[in-house]
């Protein structure tokens, strides 16, 4: 399967028409069960479905090549976010951003990313058939007990501590199952596996497309010398996307930046000037990395240390 089958992409547009402000929602097709079926979501209001996602790549760096000084923003949702939450927030956001007159003849595109999430309490149905039979298991039998306790022991008059003894082992025997249902109910665990797994990989393969279908545009236009801005804004888990997905982008595309975190790690000094700050910074061929904003981040404090030798050096000098 192509990389490019791994997500869908949509363009938006205002009664037929681009707005002021050019704007993307690109979504993971990623399930949020293994096993569930691949299902076409329909297009969110006002977008245009792109088809292809290959041509909405193609779309996308087209509208980028065609700004004198290109600035992609790209935003991340965060845990326990359904598709029409992304959308709403996503919604708010655009109509704010399009409103600010200032923001106008930029060179600003937008991109809502999202990539699988569910609502908390949503996998409340399938508890029990993904439950681990040695999990039901020991639920039965914490309930089998809890009647043994209070019926079969009290009718022989058995003495009260050892009730109280089998009332705690019945109690830790149901906490064990009972903990791990409602761990899946809050879905944070569930959230993390699904950004790890599709939301960060799935993020990377759409930057590293997107370079290289801009590097194709800006060849064309005779803009080899200009690389687009790339920022990204990331909320709560999406903080961990945007995180992850920089390391992953920086270790494959910036030579520079990898040889000055190697530089680093050996305890040298690095005496950057100005020029190498900028060439740390180049992700690609086309795109240079300018800002992350993290909102409530899910992340360590210690991932933005910029004394700390990681890939998040270029974005924090």
């Amino acid at each position: 399967m192509s990389a490019t089958h791994f997500f869908t992409a949509y363009e938006v547009q205002a009664d037929g028409k681009t707005p002021a402000i050019p704007a993307f929602f690109i979504e993971s097709t990623a399930p949020n069960n293994f096993d569930d079926k691949g299902e076409t979501l329909p297009a969110p209001d006002h977008c245009v479905d792109l088809g292809d996602p290959r041509q909405a790549i193609e779309r996308i760096a087209e509208t980028l090549a065609r700004q004198d000084a290109p600035k992609l923003v790209i935003t991340v949702h965060g845990f326990n976010s359904p598709r029409d939450a992304v959308l709403s927030t996503y919604a708010q956001s655009f109509q704010s951003v399009n409103g600010d007159k200032a923001l106008h003849d930029r060179g600003v595109v937008c991109v809502g990313y999202r990539w699988p999430s569910e609502r908390m309490g949503t996998p409340w149905r399938s508890g029990f058939a993904a439950s681990p039979i040695f999990l039901l298991g020991t639920l039965c039998a914490a309930l089998a007990s809890v009647y043994f306790v209070n019926f079969v022991l009290e009718l022989c008059d058995v003495a009260r501590i050892v009730r109280m003894l089998v009332t705690a082992a019945t109690a830790f025997m149901a906490i064990i199952p009972i903990t791990l249902y409602l761990l899946r109910l809050i879905v944070y665990f569930r959230d993390g596996y699904r950004a790890t797994t599709y939301g960060v990989p799935d993020l990377v393969d759409i930057i590293r497309l997107l370079d290289d279908a801009l590097a194709k545009q800006q060849t064309l236009m005779g803009k080899t010398e200009v690389r687009a801005d790339l920022s990204f804004i990331g909320h709560s888990m999406g903080g961990y996307v945007v995180t992850n997905a920089v390391r992953i982008l920086t270790d494959v595309f910036s030579p520079a930046a990898m040889t000055a975190m190697k530089a680093m790690t050996a305890g040298e000094k690095i005496l950057a000037t100005h020029a190498d700050d900028t060439e740390l910074s180049h992700i690609g061929k086309a795109l240079r990395l300018r800002r992350l904003v993290l909102v409530s981040p899910d992340i360590p404090a210690e991932v933005l240390l910029s004394g700390r030798a990681n890939a998040l050096h270029s974005s924090l000098i």
